[in-house]
């Protein structure tokens, strides 16, 4: 029986959801219950990152690997981890990502304002306050398990599962390229479940999905994706222990630099990427 690039994406999501099925089912016992660990639930911080670290495994990586070593002939190749990238390439990647940040976060919270209905604000406040309980650092350790928990481990999952699993399934028949990618990014966003920041994240699935199409490796959009997330834990990090930090809020002017600077480093990459690939060739 054949299955198609669309019946192979839903077999990949229904892997995904199933996966979030059985932690569901085991945090109903009550010796498991720290598997979905939150702030109302009285569990120590160590146990609400070793819950992150567990569900990013378990819902983003195994699904992707069973399916990589279910349908195509390459098994583990399928990632396409082993195809190396410009150190040049790299580096613009990773400042694209970074100088996003400031962007990004004040234009969230811009969305965040026109958000009227009740059901939404308090579903964004709610997902608000966990993100606060789980990205509670008080020490330098604390700051280096978050990176490693809420940084690197999402970072390797999440690619291993969007962009080398449903963007590269969907590529496999499409005459267009853009299609893949922007559906991806869709799915990207809806997943991550935030209202106010969904059309950013949509923007940052775009970044890394084009960044995996140019290279065709995956170690370009997982360095973007750990460098975006670990610069926003150590910026939460610093504005936990500065007030002033903390309460600073990008101008409009500096929103639009960052969108712009972000935008013309994505231009370098694909430049400096295509350069790399006639250069091997």
């Amino acid at each position: 029986m054949s299955f198609g690039p669309g019946m192979r994406v839903f077999l990949l999501l229904g892997l995904y959801y199933s996966f979030v099925g059985i932690i569901l089912l085991l945090a109903g016992m009550p010796q498991l219950a720290w598997l979905i660990a939150g702030s109302e639930s009285g569990y120590a911080n160590e146990y609400s990152w070793l819950s992150a670290l567990i569900q990013s495994i378990l819902i983003f990586a195994i699904p992707a690997i069973v399916y990589a070593n279910t349908f195509p002939h390459e098994r583990f190749a399928f990632f396409r981890l082993n195809k190396p990238v410009a150190v040049s390439v790299l580096i613009l990647g990773a400042l694209a990502m970074l100088v996003l940040i400031p962007g990004f976060d004040q234009a969230a919270q811009w969305i965040s304002t026109l958000i009227t209905d009740p059901n939404w604000k308090a579903f964004e406040e709610t997902s608000q306050k966990q993100n606060e309980w789980f990205l509670q650092m008080s020490n330098m350790p604390d700051l280096l398990l978050c990176i490693l928990v809420n940084a690197l481990v999402p970072a390797v999952c999440e690619e291993l599962f969007f962009r080398a699993g449903i963007q590269q399934i969907l590529m496999e028949r499409s005459r267009n390229s853009h299609i893949p990618i922007v559906s991806t990014a869709l799915i990207f966003a809806f997943m991550h479940a935030s209202p106010s920041a969904l059309p950013l994240i949509f923007l940052a699935g775009l970044m890394l999905g084009y960044a995996f199409y140019w290279t065709g490796s995956l170690r370009l959009s997982i360095a973007m994706h750990f460098f975006f997330n670990a610069t926003s834990i150590f910026i939460t990090y610093l504005a936990q222990r500065d007030a002033s930090f903390a309460n600073w809020k990008p101008s409009i002017l500096v929103v639009v630099v960052s969108f712009l600077a972000s935008g013309g480093l994505l231009y370098l990459t694909w430049k400096f990427s295509q350069k790399a690939v006639k250069t091997l060739n």
